[in-house]
């Protein structure tokens, strides 16, 4: 005697005791996935760059290279000075009749000042070409040596000009006066001043120091 056959469309289920198995996804239900572009960007905040200004993290490559253009120059000129101080000052010590020791050592210190200068504007216009960061500090110190080397000239000319004075025992009253120690300012000395305020400037410009590495 066989069994009764179950009816036709009806599966049997599982024998007592055994855990149900997950049933399949019924057709035609599709999972939907985001489709390719639906996904936007976030605007990130403090990251737009202004109308007409290159974007921000990229450096700004004409100041960058103006700077760099402008450290060459000026080293050059603080070079021909730096050399032309020592050199004078170093013959003042040849002088047969008064040689102020005081002066001398200024003016060598003054002359040193303009070639240490020199030496950092150019490091700092390859490190600028290179887009380094340090070309923005070098572009700075070797303006702030720039103007240094001014008063330190300045002094060494007013030294001398004290000593000759006490020297020879002269009795002018304007040379006593404290008005006749402008007139030892060397107008070459004033002109480097000048030209080194242009990188003690420049090196701290935000804009040229955004976008270095």
């Amino acid at each position: 005697m066989t069994s009764p056959q179950p009816p036709y469309g009806h599966q049997p289920g599982p024998p007592p005791g055994y855990p149900q198995q997950p049933g399949y996804p019924q057709q035609g239900y599709q999972q939907q996935y985001p489709q390719a572009g639906q996904f936007a960007q976030p605007q990130q905040p403090g990251f737009a760059s202004a109308p007409g200004q290159p974007p921000v993290g990229k450096p700004n490559k004409p100041l960058t290279i103006t700077t760099a253009i402008l450290n060459i120059a000026a080293g050059l000129f603080f070079a021909f000075l730096g050399v032309l101080l020592v050199i004078r000052s170093i013959g003042d010590l040849s002088d047969e009749d008064f040689v102020s020791v005081p002066a001398v050592i200024l003016g060598v210190v003054a002359g040193l000042a303009f070639l240490a200068a020199t030496g950092l504007l150019i490091f700092g216009a390859v490190n600028l070409f290179r887009e380094k960061r340090t070309g923005a500090l070098l572009t700075w110190l070797g303006g702030a040596l720039g103007v240094l080397g001014f008063p330190l000239d300045w002094g060494g000319s007013a030294t001398w000009a004290i000593s000759y004075q006490n020297h020879f025992e002269l009795s002018n009253a304007y040379l006593n006066s404290a008005a006749s120690l402008f007139d030892v300012i060397r107008p070459i000395s004033v002109v480097a001043a000048v030209i080194a305020l242009v990188p003690l400037v420049l090196g701290l410009l935000p804009p040229l120091k955004r976008g270095l590495r």
